[in-house]
């Protein structure tokens, strides 16, 4: 049991840097795509129309937030 639980332990250690590292190279090649194309910096909220943390509000509020600003400004209903 203890080796088991151990090698599973070891696989998703593996698993969450391998993960990690993935983020950083989209974040990496979206951080480059956007400072190109834009002029800005990328990750600086003052650039952005708006800022959304979806871990605050989850994945279903962060949408439903979004259409009600979006309606908002353009005067119409999803």
């Amino acid at each position: 049991y203890e080796t088991c639980r151990r090698t599973l332990t070891e696989h998703i250690d593996q698993l969450h840097a391998l993960a990690q590292a993935l983020m950083e190279r989209v974040d990496a090649r979206r951080a480059s795509y956007y400072n190109y194309y834009s002029s800005r910096t990328w990750g600086v909220a003052s650039t952005y129309h708006l800022c959304v943390s979806s871990s605050v509000l989850g994945d279903e509020g962060t949408a439903d937030f979004i259409l009600e600003i979006a309606a908002r400004k353009l005067n119409m209903k999803f």
